[in-house]
């Protein structure tokens, strides 16, 4: 079981972080080992994802997730493929107009020995630098549209 938790304060807005946590579609452009993503089902209360990640194609996995989205909070749950659990949960505390306390909570568990051999490392490495992709994001975001954030 792969456990990962960590929180900081980043100077922009709750709802502009919240909104790039959302947009999920974007994440092979700057999350650390994400290939693709594509919406299953991409509108309602509960969103669905098909993923892959990995360094490689011979070292990648796949899953399927819901994506549950409320004011301050972003709950990811995986369905199926390589986890037999997966549970991710962002947290966007407002911290004065410009500033945001995020927390991110990462477990995992996967579905057989081989996938936790082999994929173990590289989620654990890719769940450390979580926040710190985020936050490059929003600051390049920010500096290319004054005044979104």
């Amino acid at each position: 079981m792969i456990r990962y938790r960590a929180a900081r304060r980043v100077g922009h807005g709750a709802s502009f972080l919240q909104g790039i946590v959302s947009d999920v579609e974007r994440y092979p452009a700057f999350v650390p080992g994400c290939r693709e993503v594509r919406l299953l089902l991409p509108a309602g209360a509960a969103r669905r994802a098909h993923v892959v990640y990995g360094i490689s194609r011979v070292l990648s996995f796949a899953y399927d997730c819901r994506i549950h989205e409320e004011p301050g909070r972003i709950l990811v749950e995986g369905e199926r493929g390589a986890f037999r659990r997966l549970h991710t949960l962002w947290r966007f505390e407002p911290a004065g107009p410009e500033a945001c306390d995020v927390s991110f909570a990462f477990e995992a568990d996967f579905a057989s020995p081989a996938l936790a051999w082999a994929g173990t490392r590289l989620l654990e490495g890719a769940a450390a630098g979580m926040l710190e992709a985020f936050r490059r994001r929003a600051d390049r975001l920010a500096a290319s549209s004054p005044g979104a954030c």
